[in-house]
């Protein structure tokens, strides 16, 4: 039987978190995730539309760490690997020995779906956490995150599946 990730989360910054839930969205696939208090985000308030938890605090390490333990997975859109969100996402990942994969810049959308499917296939989450750079930081990431995920749609269950 093949891997289907079940839900994807993420925690709502502009760039390649706020891609990952578009595209759940877009493709009717459950979705959620911790943002900080307030919906706080780089743009100013996260959109209702994305089903995601306020964590009482409204700094962004707390829903990181609880992103990385709340999902059996990790795929990280590193574009720039040193920046300190993307770096914290990764130390957590390392910390609780979550499975993760970092996606850089330098590789092609191609290259990246076929690391993502082989990614799924060895992990099989259930909820797959998907976090990275900003869009302000890093532009073109959001549609980079979004194309390479449409590549890999089959391992996604709609969300009509119990999670």
């Amino acid at each position: 039987m093949k891997t289907v990730v079940k839900k994807i989360c993420s925690g709502g910054q502009q760039g390649a978190d706020i891609a990952a839930l578009d595209f759940a969205i877009k493709h009717g696939i459950a979705h959620g995730g911790w943002c900080p208090k307030g919906r706080r985000c780089d743009g100013g308030t996260i959109s209702e539309q994305y089903k995601l938890r306020e964590h009482p605090s409204d700094q962004y390490p707390p829903r990181t760490l609880l992103n990385v333990l709340d999902s059996q997975a990790t795929i990280v859109f590193a574009w720039d690997p040193q920046s300190a969100g993307t770096a914290l996402t990764i130390k957590y990942c390392k910390q609780f020995k979550r499975p993760y994969l970092v996606i850089e810049k330098a590789v092609s959308c191609p290259v990246a779906a076929a690391a993502i499917q082989q990614f799924i296939g060895e992990t099989q989450p259930r909820i797959l956490n998907i976090a990275g750079n900003r869009e302000r930081k890093q532009p073109g990431i959001h549609d980079f995150v979004v194309a390479c995920l449409d590549q890999c749609l089959d391992l996604f269950a709609k969300e009509t599946a119990c999670v």
